[in-house]
């Protein structure tokens, strides 16, 4: 049985993240995460109030493409895919800093609609580790957008991309009109098809499950009423006392606590008192992708 390595970068809104994923090449494929790199460069800190991606932080990215870039080569990887997201389409020079990542480290850095990065974290195949008989509402929570998609017996019924983000709602405050839009889309989706439960992607979710579910690996699913224990707990502290007590990040202590909320909301307007958390996002979505196209690409070869 063969091994590839597929590495995904995803150039989001709250950090850089490079994946390495392990595929064993059997019937069906298995996917192992190998590793990942996170480097807390904050595209949508700059998007978000000037529009623009500032000459500092366009460096910073370059080093972390230049270093990604090295990384790749280093673990021989078969191939490698880069996507931004909410950040970089917002931003009026996006296209020129996507231009400059390519001329200076050779990466082809994607910008992807809000859409596109819904049908790639869908590729996960999240959906086939829920019962066919039951509806779900999933939600992808990130530094800039809310990817919301409704499936019922493992199909996709609707879905709608919202400019509501954590690190958005740090830099710019909350936006109500998009806010009540987001609201009224899940209920429609709720009052069209009622669901079990929402399905949570980021990494804050991943966090906020961690954190409740320590001692409980084997769990998937976050309830209400411990997901406002952990809110409660983490908004009476400041950004550093959450960095010393839940031992987190500077870049993800500050951003987990609107991600709460989002999710809290979400909840509250669907009327479904739980989260599946199945901890995969942008990435792993993208190297599922890149082996199926592999796949198709050598077998048409043979």
């Amino acid at each position: 049985m063969l091994t590839r390595k597929f590495a995904a970068i995803d150039a989001g809104s709250n950090a850089l993240r490079l994946l390495f994923m392990n595929v064993h090449d059997s019937d069906p494929p298995v996917f192992e995460k190998a590793s990942l790199v996170r480097v807390p460069v904050r595209l949508g800190a700059d998007a978000f109030t000037t529009g623009r991606i500032s000459k500092q932080c366009q460096q910073l990215l370059i080093e972390s493409m230049h270093g990604f870039r090295h990384l790749m080569a280093a673990h021989g990887v078969t191939g490698h895919r880069a996507c931004a997201t909410s950040a970089m389409r917002e931003a009026e020079n996006g296209e020129a800093v996507r231009d400059r990542v390519q001329r200076e480290t050779g990466i082809d850095l994607r910008i992807i609609t809000g859409r596109q990065e819904a049908g790639i974290i869908l590729a996960n195949g999240v959906t086939r580790q829920i019962e066919p008989s039951l509806t779900t509402i999933y939600a992808d929570v990130g530094g800039g957008s809310c990817e919301l998609t409704l499936f019922s017996r493992h199909e996709l019924k609707m879905s709608e991309s919202f400019r509501i983000g954590t690190v958005r709602m740090l830099a710019a405050g909350r936006d109500d009109s998009e806010w009540q839009r987001m609201k009224q889309w899940v209920r429609d989706a709720a009052s069209s098809e009622p669901p079990s439960f929402v399905t949570g992607s980021g990494g804050n979710i991943n966090k906020l499950f961690k954190l409740v579910r320590q001692q409980q690996p084997g769990h998937k699913r976050l309830q209400e009423e411990e997901l406002v224990e952990a809110h409660q707990s983490l908004a009476r502290l400041s950004v550093a006392e959450r960095m010393v007590h839940f031992s987190l990040n500077p870049d993800r202590a500050d951003v987990i606590v609107p991600a709460a909320e989002i999710y809290l909301a979400l909840l509250r307007w669907s009327g479904c008192t739980e989260i599946f958390v199945p901890k995969a996002g942008l990435a792993d979505g993208m190297c599922r992708e890149m082996y199926r196209e592999f796949k198709a690409n050598t077998d048409s070869i043979d």
